[in-house]
């Protein structure tokens, strides 16, 4: 997942399900269990999203367009590398 320690991601699964912002759901096969958004899981992102939105909108508003384009790519060349480590 994204190159993220499977113990850091158990962590934050658990806290979410703990708060009732997720439940897990088995998978189909049965070998996995599926984080689901819940109904107060949904009403909390619908309320963050303007917030994070706004943010990203001030943290990147000195960049032009290439300079984010230019940032997007390299952060491309870099998750391969990020993978690799993680495994």
């Amino acid at each position: 997942m994204a190159g993220l320690d499977p113990n850091t991601v158990s962590q934050i699964i658990r806290g979410l399900e703990q708060k009732e912002l997720i439940v897990r759901e088995k998978s189909s096969d049965g070998r996995a269990k599926n984080p689901i958004l819940t109904m107060r899981g949904s009403d909390m992102l619908k309320k963050a999203m303007p917030a994070v939105e706004t943010k990203d909108a001030e943290f990147f508003h000195n960049l032009t367009v290439e300079e984010k384009e230019y940032m997007i790519d390299i952060f491309q060349k870099l998750i391969p590398k990020n993978m690799e480590i993680a495994e």
